[in-house]
């Protein structure tokens, strides 16, 4: 959970780009645009809301089962399953 939080900061505060985060973070640029997708999906924003200090509730909003679909039908977004 640490490196999500850090993840976060380097993304919302520093901006920086996704190669660089991955570098400094030690993870790999799909990862960060996993997470790019997640936060997006989540709509967070900088300064994160006082509900989401726990690491808990912070996994629970980025990692649930989410799925968005676009029009033609497409699935996307974290984790989405087509039946």
């Amino acid at each position: 959970m640490r490196k999500l939080r850090e993840f976060l900061r380097l993304n919302f505060e520093h901006k920086l780009s996704a190669r660089a985060t991955a570098s400094s973070l030690s993870i790999s640029p799909l990862t960060v645009q996993a997470y790019v997708s997640r936060i997006r999906v989540a709509a967070l924003s900088c300064p994160l809301p006082a509900e989401l200090e726990s690491d808990a509730a912070l996994t629970r909003l980025l990692f649930a089962e989410v799925c968005v679909v676009k029009t033609g039908g497409r699935l996307t977004g974290p984790r989405c399953v087509s039946s």
